[in-house]
């Protein structure tokens, strides 16, 4: 028997003689063929290769018999260390035994103490015995000896404790799987091999595996077919001598080489040829064929080592390319993918023989990429859409179960804020198991927003380190919230009532709610059980039975989701098993969150089939793997992270030949990338700052390639290149017109010279640019005009709620009342802090509130009391400033001289107001109608007395009356702004026609509201007759972010408004103006002044809310 090998630039080239092998019966027909692949996706394109080839010979698609094997399989089967000793050695079970010595000595690695975690070190040691074994075996065969050797010259004294740990694990566990690898160097056989054995595609070869493939070939038929970049050049390795011990600072396997790309890239693979040569006489070398594109010159020149020479006055030529390999810089991610979609759907409609089978697209910071990789790359573009799979998914898609379990230990470890239990709640697994409808969760974070839950179980939680807030201050937590919950269920009430205990019952409950606050009762009951468990570290077999608990209390899932629950269990289960080995060793939370997610790793998505369809994965799967056109997406500075080498890895401080370097074989997987692309090569970067266009360096090892790529160019027949650029820069927008075949004017953006058609397939772009080009661009609806044969909307009584917002909010009116369009509420932004002062709208509540009480009767103190209950306030001394500040303001408000504040009665109406019944009851002060507000004083304010003051004029027109509109002002030392009207008119008769004007114009706005939106809004159609340019532009932003307003006009300027032309038919009977924005303005402030007569005013401009007061 003997080993054999045959080098070739790419998988593909070596794909032949490995048909050939399989294809050659062996003389046990039943003896399978093991073929050790590199990654799992050689796996998996050779079954496909191998299916068609081998079964064409026959009678069908047919790869049988053929056991493919990692190369971590290889070098536990071969070395003949599977069995008890391998599973006592295993690098996941080895951490276990080295947990169990930390925590008992932790000084036993330099820098740990009592109070370091001890699992994280203990996972990162075995990580580092498992390395040592499978790349410089004879350093634990001497440590086995009891000699403290690298394995030639003698450690360091910084590491010797590594030697003393290593040699008390041999001691207890025996012999290890580095001295199995050793022993099998020299032993006459190593027994027989399930079947004949190939490395097929292999492009790194450590020394020890080498010496082990030079021991099997002794009693097995061995052939290596190993990837190398440049065949031809194989020769030129210097030769090492076997079993040679050769520092990589002292050698230069390189020296000999001439191309660049193998110079700064090749370095493993040189290294490994150079391992391979000590095994073996000769290394045969299947010949790449020459090509006509760039890509292929490139390879070629790769293969056949070539000098290559860039001189600067090359890179002008990098617009003299052919299309075969092309280098997009783009804006951010988002980019980056819409053009990778466009560069792929020009591939495919140029070839018709290309499919989606025949493209890889090779990731190399899939995580990043993969939330919007799918959505865009297979978005429907014109009636197509690209088939896509991320076959590497289960790397960046933890299941949900994996979520929950991970999201609910955070959360146990932490404070417990609103957003993160409502995140939670969220959950699938946990909603399910809480029996919680979506439509319940949703209910019940309205609840607890408005309850104002921040953070913490209870007080008691608050007051624990690192914390430490006052035993005394329970706003704000959980505990009050369910309190109040549960009172407000017992005591239905709308009022602040007090339940036994100091609880003030939530009043916003029905009986639908019952199980709804059941079921978060329950959930939080279970996460104070859990923080309890959770809060100190605990012996392993103590965390099975708290994680085993999680499992009951928290976890539900769909039948066919069963398996994550199982595969969850059967990890906790192995809790049991590792506390055997670990003895009293205990983990922190912290650290049982780093087991499960390393063991829930592989309870991950499955990957999809290869169908027919683009395969998406990241480098460490698809390096190498052969495809017609390969793409790699986000080739950038921050999707290569090798990391830094470990400072106590003895292998990293005196590397030597053969032995694994990530950050190199990063770069060799590039390398072996290229050579594996048929036809195309497609690159994509960011190449500009997508916040300010600035453009963006290439990384170094894009840059090498480019500059190749230019001086392979150069070295081409003038006749023989293209004219499509290499480097391609991209617009921001997808939907600028470079994309559609406009040349760009500064000649930056150069895609109009890669494609003789418009760049971009998605016909959104065109229509985007066509609107931006016209100055139609804009996402606005076109809002129907309803015919006008129900003027009162469906209702021929309405209440003065009804013209009011008729006056103040048509736009609601419109979408409301008549189109039976129901708009969210408007979020009142959330905060998971305790505020130290209340933000402006819960400061308003508050005044609103202390005013509307005060005019009441209601005693202040017995109100402020009540409302400390209801939790909401700062702490301690800040909420007496509250107080202070808003009793400060009140006390103005309600001390208008001539003001009567306490309400007496009610005036009751019912009035016919041409076409409809106005019936309401309206609080009266005696003779004086009052609106007293915690806000700055507007014109909007007075609509509602405005209408009040006629409704009651026209209900008793005998009754001289009066309205009063008071409102805060900047300066505390003069009573608040304040505004006195009555009815215009000195005669009963008079007063009465201005009422009814005021409320026929109320009834005919909302007729004229219910048929088209109007433009008139509560501050700008105000403010617009008589404020500056400024102030009404103010007014207008504010009123557009109200959502009506925004949904109908908000995507007009205040200048756009302005220009709205009337429409005859819709603006009959209103005052004749140049837009529909002043007929309306006009209409309403000339009606307020022709009905009203202003007896007193005071009115500053508008100030902000009273200040912070120190404490």
């Amino acid at each position: 028997m003997a080993l054999r090998v045959v080098a070739a630039q790419s998988a593909r080239r070596l794909l032949p003689l490995l048909v050939d092998r399989l294809s050659s019966p062996q003389d046990d027909v039943f003896a399978p063929d093991i073929v050790v692949v590199p990654t799992v996706g050689h796996r998996d394109w050779l079954a496909e290769e191998l299916g068609s080839q081998l079964g064409a010979r026959d009678a069908g698609p047919i790869c049988a018999n053929v056991r493919f094997w990692l190369p971590n399989d290889f070098n536990q089967l071969i070395a003949g260390a599977k069995g008890s000793t391998d599973e006592r050695w295993d690098s996941q079970r080895l951490r276990w035994h080295l947990l169990r010595i930390l925590a008992a000595e932790p000084s036993r690695v330099p820098g740990l103490t009592e109070a370091s975690p001890r699992f994280a070190p203990a996972d990162r040691l075995a990580a580092l015995f498992d390395r040592y074994a499978v790349h410089r075996p004879d350093m634990l065969v001497a440590w086995a000896a009891g000699a403290a050797l690298d394995p030639v010259s003698p450690l360091l004294e910084d590491h010797r404790w590594q030697f003393e740990l290593w040699s008390e694990l041999r001691a207890e566990l025996g012999e290890s799987p580095a001295e199995f690898a050793v022993a099998a160097r020299t032993a006459e056989s190593l027994g027989s091999l399930p079947g004949r054995l190939t490395l097929f595609g292999l492009e790194v070869f450590s020394a020890a595996k080498v010496e082990l493939l030079r021991a099997v070939s002794r009693s097995a038929d061995v052939l290596a077919l190993h990837v190398f970049p440049a065949p031809r050049a194989l020769s030129d390795i210097p030769a090492l001598a076997p079993g040679q011990h050769l520092r990589r600072t002292r050698s230069d396997l390189l020296a000999g080489f001439q191309h660049p790309l193998t110079r700064a890239w090749g370095r493993p693979a040189v290294e490994a040829a150079a391992l391979l040569r000590t095994a073996v006489d000769h290394i045969a070398v299947e010949e790449s064929s020459a090509g006509a594109t760039d890509l292929e010159r490139l390879q070629a020149s790769i293969a056949e080592d070539r000098v290559l020479l860039l001189s600067p006055s090359d890179l002008p030529l990098l617009g003299c390319g052919d299309g075969s390999i092309q280098v997009h810089r783009c804006h951010g991610v988002t980019r980056q993918i819409e053009v990778l979609r466009d560069a792929l759907l020009h591939r495919l409609a140029d070839d018709p023989t290309l499919h989606p089978r025949d493209i890889l697209v090779i990731c190399p910071d899939l995580a990043a990429f993969a939330p919007v990789l799918e959505p865009i790359l297979s978005a429907e573009i014109g009636g197509v859409s690209l088939p896509v799979a991320i076959v590497d998914k289960s790397a960046v898609s933890a299941t949900p179960v994996a979520i929950a379990v991970d999201s609910l230990l955070l959360a146990a470890g932490g404070r417990l804020e609103l957003s993160t239990v409502l995140g939670l709640m969220a959950l699938d697994p946990i909603r399910r198991r809480l029996g919680l409808t979506e439509e319940q969760v949703s209910a019940a974070a309205g609840w607890l927003t408005e309850l104002g839950v921040t953070w913490g179980l209870d007080d008691a939680h608050r007051s624990h380190p690192p914390w430490s807030y006052p035993s005394n201050f329970p706003d704000g937590t959980w505990r009050q919230a369910l309190d109040r919950l549960v009172a407000g269920i017992l005591l239905q009430s709308t009022t602040d009532r007090e339940a036994p205990g100091g609880i003030i019952a939530f009043d916003d409950l029905s009986g639908a709610s019952i199980d709804g606050v059941a079921a978060l009762s329950a959930f939080v009951g279970a996460l104070d059980r859990l923080v309890a468990e959770v809060s100190e570290p605990r012996p392993l077999g103590r965390w099975q039975e708290i994680l085993s608990g999680l499992v009951t209390d928290f976890l539900d899932v769909r039948p066919d989701d069963r398996n994550q629950i199982e595969d969850l269990k059967r990890l906790i289960r192995q809790l049991d098993e590792h506390a055997a080995v670990a003895g009293d060793a205990r983990l922190d939370l912290p650290e049982i969150r780093a087991f499960l997610d390393s063991g829930l790793s592989g309870v991950r998505a499955r990957s999809r089939q290869w169908i027919d369809c683009i395969r998406i994965g990241s480098l460490g799967r698809f390096r190498g793997v052969p495809a017609r056109v390969i793409a790699i997406l986000g080739f950038d500075a921050g999707s290569f992270r090798s990391g830094r080498a470990d400072g106590d890895d003895i292998l990293a401080l005196d590397p030597r030949i053969g032995e694994r370097d990530i950050a190199a074989e990063e770069r060799l997987g590039l390398l072996s990338t290229i050579a594996s692309a048929g036809d195309g090569l497609i690159i994509t970067c960011t190449g500009h700052d997508i916040t300010n266009n600035s453009s963006v360096p290439m990384t170094v090892a894009l840059r090498e390639l480019v500059d190749t790529v230019a001086a392979v160019i150069s070295a081409t027949p003038e006749a023989d290149r293209g004219h499509r650029p290499v480097v391609i820069d991209h617009s921001r927008q997808l939907a600028d017109p470079v994309n559609l075949g406009v040349t760009d004017a500064s000649g930056t953006k150069n895609v109009v010279r890669l494609v003789d058609t418009p760049w971009t397939f998605d016909p959104s772009a065109r229509r985007i640019a066509e609107q931006v080009a016209g100055g139609t661009a804009d996402s606005s609806i076109v809002w129907p005009t309803l015919d006008d044969d129900d003027p009162t909307g469906g209702s021929t009584e309405l209440s003065l709620r009804d013209l009011h917002d008729a006056v103040r909010r048509p736009t609601d009116v419109y979408l409301r009342d008549r189109l039976q369009i129901s708009l969210p509420a408007e979020n009142r932004p959330t905060s998971d802090d305790i505020a130290l002062w209340p933000d402006i709208l819960d400061l308003h509540d508050l005044g609103s509130e202390l005013i509307a009480g005060r005019r009441a009767g209601v005693d202040p103190d017995e109100w402020k009391r009540l409302r400390t209950l209801a939790g909401g306030l700062p702490p301690g001394a800040l909420r007496t400033a509250v107080w202070s500040a808003l009793d400060g303001e009140v006390d103005r408000l309600l001390s208008v001289d001539g003001v009567t504040y306490t309400p007496t009665g009610f005036i009751d109406v019912d009035l016919q107001i041409g076409p409809i019944r106005l019936v309401d009851a309206i609080e009266v002060c005696g003779d004086q109608i009052v609106a007293v507000l915690y806000s700055k004083w507007h014109p909007r304010h007075r609509v509602g007395p405005w209408l009040q003051l006629a409704a009651t004029t026209l209900a008793q027109p005998g009754r001289v009356q009066e309205a009063v509109v008071i409102g805060l002002r900047n300066k505390s030392t003069v009573p608040a702004d304040h505004e006195r009207f009555v009815l215009a008119g000195e005669t009963v008769e008079e007063r009465t026609d201005s009422a009814r004007r005021i409320l026929e114009f109320a009834v005919d706005l909302r007729r004229r509201a219910m048929n088209d939106p109007i433009p008139l809004f509560e501050r700008t159609s105000w403010d617009h007759l008589i404020r500056s340019r400024t102030d009404v532009g103010d007014a207008w932003r504010s009123d557009a972010r109200r959502a009506a307003v925004g949904m109908i006009f908000g995507h007009l300027t205040l200048a756009d408004l302005r220009a709205l032309p009337p429409v005859p038919d819709l603006d009959a009977g209103l005052p004749s103006a140049v837009s529909r924005l002043d007929k309306f303005a006009e209409h309403l402030q000339d009606t307020w002044r022709r009905t009203v007569t202003v007896t007193d005013a005071v009115i500053s401009r508008p100030i902000p809310r009273p200040k912070k007061v120190a404490p």
